[in-house]
């Protein structure tokens, strides 16, 4: 540098020293970002436990009509609320299976852009985030298979409309490739489960949001763990 300032050789260096340090740090820093995806996951997880949880000893809407035969939990179906204390769910009424109660009554404790659509026993809703909740019947102990689309495009380039195991090996190992649906389980008990491996590492490590911490936990094994 001379007395006037910085002379043109100066220049082009430090800027050739600057695009080296950003061509190794922006790559890293875009793998290891929050995807919005994983945030809408966390969060409508956190609201379905929420909800689930109160359901559970609910025993104004959960209440056995029928001691003879009693419903276990959640699989007590859309004529098992106790009619004294006047439990009003819109649309859950005596031939309503346990599927659509449950999935009504979630519904009707979320903010929600319009209404719920059920038809051949499965419900859609969509929140006023922009996620699809799908809620379909499951047999045995388990009530409904819930899958949230946190991105409600129908056609997103990037995420595909699919959930992690019906990903490609390709798409699993695409640096910017993140599912945007998950898939849940319901059971009678209130316990919300999933086999999804990418969800279930985002709900075990969520301070670890990166895509690429995930996808080296699930190659190492150590999710579910």
């Amino acid at each position: 540098m001379n007395k006037n300032g910085f002379t043109l050789s100066e220049v082009l260096i430090t800027l050739g020293i600057v695009g080296v340090i950003a061509a190794i740090t922006v790559p890293s820093f875009i793998g290891n970002r929050p995807s919005e995806n994983k945030l809408k996951l966390l969060k409508a997880h956190s609201a379905l436990t929420s909800i689930i949880a109160d359901l559970i000893d609910d025993e104004t809407l959960y209440y056995v009509t029928d001691p003879a035969n009693p419903c276990i939990g959640l699989q007590c179906n859309g004529g098992d609320i106790n009619p004294v204390q006047g439990a009003r769910i819109p649309g859950v009424t005596n031939g309503v299976n346990a599927n659509e109660k449950l999935a009504r009554i979630v519904a009707s404790r979320m903010s929600k852009r319009g209404g719920i659509n059920c038809n051949n026993n499965t419900c859609t809703f969509t929140t006023t985030d922009g996620t699809v909740w799908t809620f379909a019947p499951l047999n045995g102990t388990n009530v409904s298979q819930i899958t949230i689309d946190v991105n409600e495009k129908a056609n997103d380039t990037d995420n595909h409309n699919t959930a992690y195991s019906n990903l490609t090996a390709a798409q699993r190992t695409a640096a910017n490739f993140v599912p945007d649906r998950f898939i849940f389980n319901v059971d009678r008990n209130g316990g919300v489960t999933t086999n999804d491996d990418f969800a279930r590492d985002i709900l075990n490590n969520p301070s670890n949001l990166s895509r690429k911490e995930i996808i080296t936990n699930i190659k190492k094994g150590k999710v579910g763990k």
